[in-house]
């Protein structure tokens, strides 16, 4: 077992294979978007007939055609294969999402492993394939789905060795280099130009990416200089000047990825839109989103969080209590020894393709 863990490549196929069945295992419905936003979409683009519910009305347009067009390169595949049976039209999309799981669940494992060491991101990986709801909801074709994987695989490219400049932090290689932080302002765009809401969780971490390449990098001016006040003004001087490259870096991937999504969008709905400003107009400015209910201020933590972790809750709480017991202090402790396993692994060359064969780099 502990040569599956150890090897990335043998570890992904393990999890294909689990998300394969996990797509066959899952007869129900859960919420009517998961049919009438994706599947119902791509089968009227590929197949020519089918029902568009209201949010894909030219004059509304609120969804965006990126996760449907996925699902309809599947279609069209098995279309030409001439296998495009009821069958194979409701379970290639969920197997699709499966292979998504799979790849998202790789970079949990990953993301983990560098950052606490092996054994840690072994149980993160126990504890993410056997909790009931990600069973339940990661093969299913939602495009909260995406974001799921997209932000997951998003976090393990973010640059944590550079914003997280503190020895709790085990200094490992993610994302270091200029090309690993590119994909990860490239995934958190995709991932906010399918579902907008996720600007909540990558705008935060953009702007403390941004601000901490700034301070480090302004502070980098020799030490050696004679007078003080030139050394203040060096350093604001370099401050905005990275601050003016970081934001050219996050627009040169920006810039081209929202051009793309409004070409998609003029060939979706027949005229030039903005699906994320529909989005956000209609359930943020308009308050349309209320029509469906809103929750109340406790929700997630009264009944969200436990009714998605359920047997897992009282791991959790048991943590939360040993963190606010102990403090910082367990957690450097675990990561420091965590650290030692780490070093043994890299010097066997063990996982020595931090990204596997599925990177995205």
């Amino acid at each position: 077992m502990e040569v599956i863990f150890r090897d990335s490549s043998n570890l992904f196929i393990c999890l294909l294979i689990f998300r394969f069945f996990n797509a066959l295992l899952v007869q129900t419905s859960y919420v009517p978007d998961e049919y009438w936003q994706t599947i119902e979409v791509a089968h009227k683009w590929v197949f020519g007939y089918g029902s568009l519910t209201w949010e894909w009305q030219p004059r509304i347009a609120l969804r965006n055609p990126i996760h449907p067009l996925l699902i309809s390169l599947v279609y069209k595949m098995i279309a030409i294969l001439g296998v495009d049976s009821q069958w194979m039209i409701m379970k290639s999309p969920q197997i699709l999402h499966g292979c998504f799981a799979a790849i998202a669940d790789l970079h949990l494992y990953k993301l983990t492993y560098q950052l606490s060491g092996f054994e840690i991101a072994k149980w993160t990986l126990f504890h993410q394939v056997c909790n009931w709801f990600t069973i339940y909801c990661a093969t299913r074709s939602l495009s909260n789905c995406i974001e799921w994987c997209l932000c997951i695989i998003g976090l393990y490219y973010y640059p944590w060795d550079a914003v997280c400049q503190t020895k709790q932090i085990i200094q490992f290689p993610i994302s270091s280099n200029y090309d690993q932080s590119k994909w990860f302002i490239f995934i958190a765009v995709v991932c906010v130009l399918i579902r907008p809401t996720a600007f909540i969780i990558w705008f935060p971490l953009c702007l403390w990416h941004i601000w901490k390449n700034c301070i480090v990098n302004s502070l980098s001016v020799n030490n050696h200089r004679s007078l003080k006040e030139y050394q203040v003004y060096s350093r604001a001087k370099r401050f905005v000047g990275h601050f003016v490259y970081q934001i050219g870096i996050y627009l040169s991937i920006i810039v081209p990825c929202v051009v793309f999504s409004c070409i998609l969008d003029r060939w979706t709905f027949n005229q030039w839109t903005v699906d994320q400003w529909n989005f956000i107009k209609f359930n943020f400015l308009f308050g349309g989103s209320g029509v469906y209910g809103v929750q109340p201020w406790h929700w997630y933590l009264s009944q969200g969080f436990t009714a998605m972790l359920l047997t897992q809750t009282p791991l959790v709480i048991i943590f939360i209590v040993m963190y606010f017991i102990f403090g910082p202090r367990l957690m450097r402790n675990l990561i420091i020894r965590k650290k030692t396993d780490y070093s043994k692994n890299s010097s066997n060359h063990l996982l020595s393709d931090p990204c596997g064969y599925v990177s995205l780099s």
